[in-house]
Formats: C-alpha cells, structure tokens, sequence
C-alpha cells in the first residue's frame, strides 16, 4: 500500500454568482452549507503526497477521484503493478483501487479484509484531523474569494508536510525505506478549477487484487480481533 485516499470538505461563506459563473448550488454539500472540497492523497507518515480540487464540495467522493491527476495517472498503468492505493466504501475497488466489502454479517475472509484495510486508511483521517487542528484558517468558514482558496489548500498542506519532517511522526513497526527518491522530496501536486462531472459508483466490482488479499489473510489466520487489542490510557 503506497497511499490512502479520501475527500474532505472546508466550510466556506456563500460564494458570490460572478465568482463562480452562477454555479454556487454546487457549492452546498449534503452536509448542510457550503465548503470547498479536495481529494487528497496521504503517505504512512500522515504526509500529503497529491491533493486535487477539480470538483464542486457537492460531488461525489468517486467522481473527485476519477477526475484527479493521480486516476489518470494509474489509468496509465504509471503505477507498478505490485502497488496499490486504499480508499472506503464511496469509491470503486478495482485494479489498484482496493476499497471495502460492502454490508454487515459478512464472511469471516472479507471482514478480516475491511478491518486490514481500514487499520491501513486511517492515516488519511488523522492528516485531515492533524491539518485542521494546525490551521486557525480552517476553524471557521473561510472568508476569501473562491479563487484563492485552492492556493490556501497548498500552501497549508506543504506547510503540513514541513512540520511532519520537522517534529517526525511515529514509524514503529513500518519497515525502513529501500526506494531511491526520499520520500520528503514528494511535492504537493494540485490541480485546481472546479466543475461538475457525472460520476458513478462501481465499488461492488470484482476485484482480483482484493480476492487474493482475502485469501492470503485467510491463509495466515488473520481476522478482527474480537476485542480492542490497544490498552487504553488511564484518564487523568
């Protein structure tokens, strides 16, 4: 696994008609207001690898993804194929997009998977968690013109990545590095724009990548733990 992917969305003020060609619906998500949405791409170490914003907040998950650089890139088989990128139950899972069984009570194979898979994605979540929690900017909806956001996302994403360099992010248990290009070296891809494109879900497509990772965990015995394996901290 190379990266973890999902979307998160920012709370902005109603943009203005002419800042937006009259589109600003598309700038009210399900959620209830409006924010500017990005698509981001996160290293182990909670780093941002490549962010995209080429959709309205309003989009789905899948389609932010399926209009990214990183899509197009992997589309063009520019990813080797021993690699591969997890994403949760909004995007589809196939080729090197490996994303969760769909429904409860499942068979003992593919519940060991979601757990695995989702003990791997989690580092997408804290970096959103960590950048939001750094950012005073992103405390309250944000009060510039739409075009200058996308800049702000970068900037402050960078910025993410210098701090994680500068003040470190546990790596126990993660092997050591082998690669060639030092993984500070990455810079933060942003592909900027907004639109609205038609998507569509194919997450319950087979997926020969995840079969066989099914039947590897079945073979070493692996599968969720029937209790938390993590010793909670005493509270103060």
């Amino acid at each position: 696994t190379i990266a973890a992917a999902d979307g998160v969305v920012f709370k902005m003020e109603k943009p203005r008609s002419e800042e937006v060609n009259g589109d600003v619906i598309s700038f009210y998500n399900r959620k209830g207001y409006f924010a500017y949405g990005m698509q981001a791409f996160v290293s182990a170490k909670c780093k941002f690898l490549s962010i995209s914003s080429r959709v309205c907040s309003s989009s789905h998950d899948s389609t932010s993804y399926a209009v990214s650089e990183v899509s197009k890139a992997i589309d063009e088989g520019k990813l080797p194929p021993e690699f591969h990128i997890v994403m949760d139950e909004a995007y589809p899972c196939r080729g090197q997009i490996l994303s969760p069984f769909k429904g409860r009570n499942l068979p003992a194979d593919k519940d060991a998977f979601n757990f695995f898979l989702s003990l791997n994605r989690q580092v997408v979540e804290r970096a959103f968690g960590i950048l939001v929690a750094r950012w005073g900017i992103f405390w309250r909806p944000l009060r510039v013109s739409v075009k200058r956001i996308p800049l702000i996302l970068s900037v402050c994403c960078k910025l993410h990545n210098i701090c994680v360099d500068r003040f470190g992010e546990s790596l126990e248990g993660l092997p050591p590095h082998n690669n060639a290009q030092d993984p500070s070296e990455i810079r933060v891809l942003l592909i900027d724009q907004t639109g609205t494109y038609a998507g569509y879900r194919s997450d319950l497509e087979k997926n020969d990548r995840r079969d066989f990772l099914c039947s590897r965990l079945v073979s070493l015995g692996a599968k969720r733990p029937e209790r938390s394996v993590i010793r909670r901290s005493q509270r103060i």
